[in-house]
């Protein structure tokens, strides 16, 4: 029970670190307010991506990170300095899986549009505002339903004094397989499965196996921790691997 406290604690105080943001790159508004930054912790893994409008109000975010695969982020921009459009684009390591959203803004920093698109299936708008002339009023307010997007993760904890290699099959997918090794002693974030409107069971959609990555040692036990849910659109299930 001990082992687990401590193991849980190391990952809440990692997770805080990675506010800690150190470096950063800013785009400004033609006034010298900041339009867009892109900002990682020291180590240069972990970050945002955020936009803001003319009054300095925040009006997007995305994760960005350089460890278990990437997720990055691309703007454009209006003359004056505006966030036009964001373009989010994320994928494991050594995986099929990949995902990219695109979000479209109008002058104002109001966001018209949002285009969705992952490595099973073709583009799709998930939803669209109507755009008015200048001289209409509109009789009533339209609500437009969108779907959700749920980011189920999967993560790693090598508790052994030595490092492992995980194996990891998405049930029933073939050519899926692929091999990550975790340093001894290390959390890394394995992959993510993203899906619409509800999470992913990962323990039944993904199959894990794991052995030592150096000769002469047993190989480990695993154990699955209760997931956390860090955001209301994001799940986290860590695999826990220990030596006999």
């Amino acid at each position: 029970m001990g082992k687990l406290l401590t193991i849980l604690l190391i990952l809440a105080v990692s997770a805080s670190a990675q506010e800690q943001y150190t470096q950063c790159q800013y785009h400004y508004f033609g006034n010298k307010h900041i339009s867009t930054s892109q900002c990682y912790d020291k180590d240069g893994r972990w970050g945002k991506a955020r936009a803001y409008n003319k009054a300095g109000k925040q009006i997007y975010e995305a994760e960005l990170r350089r460890v278990a695969g990437h997720a990055s982020i691309e703007f454009d921009y209006y003359p004056d300095g505006a966030v036009s459009k964001a373009k989010w684009h994320s994928a494991p390591d050594a995986g099929i899986q990949w995902y990219n959203t695109t979000t479209y803004f109008d002058r104002s920093g109001n966001i018209t549009n949002v285009e969705h698109n992952d490595y099973d299936r073709s583009p799709s708008t998930t939803y669209q505002l109507k755009q008015l002339p200048a001289t209409v009023t509109p009789n009533k307010q339209e609500t437009i339903a969108c779907a959700a997007i749920y980011a189920t993760e999967y993560w790693f904890i090598n508790s052994c004094k030595y490092p492992v290699v995980v194996t990891v099959v998405k049930t029933g997918a073939y050519g899926t397989q692929k091999n990550i090794t975790v340093a001894a002693g290390d959390t890394i974030k394995g992959g993510e499965a993203i899906n619409a409107e509800q999470f992913v069971n990962i323990p039944q959609q993904f199959a894990f196996s794991v052995r030592s990555a150096t000769r002469k040692r047993a190989t480990p036990v695993t154990r699955w921790l209760p997931f956390t849910q860090p955001a209301a659109s994001v799940r986290r299930y860590y695999l826990v691997a220990e030596a006999y």
